[in-house]
């Protein structure tokens, strides 16, 4: 009986060792991409500012009391349109007095030059007479600009801001009233390190990310030294106009600027690659075996990374189950779109 419970193993045992040899060894599964050239770049992020493309501080050209208020707060105004008025009735006074006497000096100097004509008098007499019209010309001069000056006025058409003073405040020269503000057009403030000037220029396209969106903008000004504090130098750029309306100046924003570009990279997923102490290699399907292939990386991005040499364009790239693989097995391979 022990005899023939034996010879039932051995026949098994040789019956699934004849089994195996007809099936051969089981193939490994893996994914694997076909290489294509595709375009490839990397960005650096700086943090940056919306800033208008047109804004003023409105201050008080001169000291006085205010006697109106002609705007609200955050109205849209009109070019010239009157914004303030500083108490300017004494310079009022003071102007229409010296064109009274203006007027009276030149009726005499009128009649002065009459009788200069008839050598009734000197060129002496006549001419102090000139003079004293001259001055009072700059007197009046003088005073208009002071009423001007106290009248204040929008430079050019468009919102202004808040107002925190009211009518009866006194002001000083250079108090701040408000800011007029030309929202419509916005640009991009950046101070980036002196190291990426070679990466910008004036009219270059780059991107500006800002309240989730990421949008073009154009390089409309380089300065053109680097401070010696920060090492950085200061960069503008101009939003498209169309999106403009849709942000605020002030707010904060991250300019893209682009540091490397290639046009034709051979992009792999960064699993693919297999780093051994002083070699980085890559497993490669031709001709319907493994080979592994010694490559050179470039610049990786997110979960890809470049391969500057080692593969070729149309080569078939495992992605997957490389501990296991070995070169000349069997593989059966799924393919993944890159």
């Amino acid at each position: 009986m022990l005899f023939i419970q034996c010879k039932k193993q051995e026949d098994n045992g040789l019956s699934l060792l004849s089994r195996s040899k007809k099936l051969g060894p089981e193939s490994l599964q893996a994914t694997a991409i076909q290489v294509k050239p595709s375009y490839f770049y990397k960005e650096a992020s700086f943090v940056a500012e919306l800033i208008p493309g047109k804004a003023i501080e409105i201050k008080a050209p001169i000291s006085g009391v205010v006697l109106s208020l002609e705007v609200n707060d955050g109205e849209f105004v009109k070019e010239d349109q009157k914004i303030l008025r500083l108490d300017d009735r004494q310079l009022l006074s003071k102007q229409n007095a010296l064109e009274l006497e203006q007027a009276s000096v030149k009726r005499y100097y009128d009649r002065k030059n009459k009788l200069y004509k008839i050598e009734a008098i000197s060129l002496e007499e006549l001419e102090a007479i000139e003079d004293r019209l001259i001055l009072l010309q700059a007197e009046i001069d003088a005073a208009s600009l002071l009423i001007d000056l106290a009248n204040i006025k929008a430079s050019f058409s468009r919102q202004i801001g808040m107002i925190d003073i009211h009518e009866g405040a006194f002001l000083n020269q250079g108090d701040y009233i408000t800011s007029l503000v030309k929202q419509d057009l916005i640009l991009v403030n950046a101070d980036l390190p002196f190291q990426y000037q070679e990466f910008v220029q004036i009219g270059s396209m780059v991107k500006v990310f800002v309240k989730n969106d990421t949008l073009s903008a154009k390089v409309t000004a380089i300065s053109p030294s680097i401070d010696h504090r920060s090492r950085t130098f200061q960069l503008r750029c101009q939003i498209d106009q169309a999106h403009s309306k849709e942000f605020k100046a002030g707010a904060y924003a991250r300019l893209l600027i682009k540091t490397y570009v290639n046009e034709e990279a051979l992009l792999v997923p960064t699993r693919a690659v297999v780093y051994d102490i002083d070699k980085k290699t890559i497993f490669v399907m031709k001709n319907g075996k493994v080979k592994r292939n010694e490559v050179q990386t470039g610049i990786s991005k997110n979960d890809q990374i470049e391969i500057k040499s080692g593969i070729f364009p149309g080569d078939t790239i495992i992605t997957s189950g490389l501990l296991q693989i070995k070169e000349n097995i069997p593989i059966s391979l799924i393919f993944k779109s890159q």
